[in-house]
């Protein structure tokens, strides 16, 4: 596992854990909170109710969801990629990162083989912060090959930190 800081936000990923995890540990990451999920599995929100979906919104390449009050309402586990924020979500293009399987937030030589070249590697760490500043998420949560959860939220980083350090068997993942 990996973890530090940058500016506001602090970082961690594990190869160990998902997006269930997370949610398990600190719900308040995701519960009253709008949601702009960047990578879903389309075949699952079939099951949706219509008038949950009535409600979403879809802009750019994101699917806005509006403030959630459980996780009953909206299945969270056909999405692998989202952005958390306690109001509105802000008008603004959403890139999607977890579809790049080498994409991680810690050390580059850790990856730079999976990367095309250490050029792009870093090019999209700096995308990747540049919208976190942007954007200006509370928190954004993905899982593809591993778990990544960044965070402005020193409460919920800390429970998610010390709830993955103390337990390293995957539970689940969206």
């Amino acid at each position: 596992m990996f973890h530090g800081f940058q500016g506001e936000f602090r970082w961690l990923e594990s190869l160990s854990h998902g997006i269930d995890d997370v949610l398990r540990i600190c719900p308040e990451v995701a519960i009253g909170k709008s949601w702009a999920v960047t990578a879903f599995d389309k075949e699952k929100l079939t099951a949706v109710a219509d008038e949950n979906l009535q409600s979403w919104q879809v802009s750019g390449s994101a699917l806005l969801v509006p403030p959630v009050a459980d996780f009953s309402q909206v299945p969270y586990d056909a999405f692998s990629e989202w952005y958390t924020f306690p109001g509105a979500v802000p008008q603004y293009k959403f890139h999607s990162f977890i579809h790049l399987d080498w994409f991680t937030l810690g050390p580059a030589a850790a990856n730079r083989s999976q990367a095309r070249t250490m050029w792009d590697f870093k090019r999209m760490q700096r995308l990747f912060w540049q919208e976190m500043q942007a954007a200006a998420p509370e928190s954004y949560i993905a899982c593809g090959h591993r778990l990544i959860f960044a965070s402005r939220n020193p409460e919920c980083f800390a429970a998610v930190l010390r709830g993955v350090s103390s337990s390293r068997i995957k539970t689940g993942s969206a």
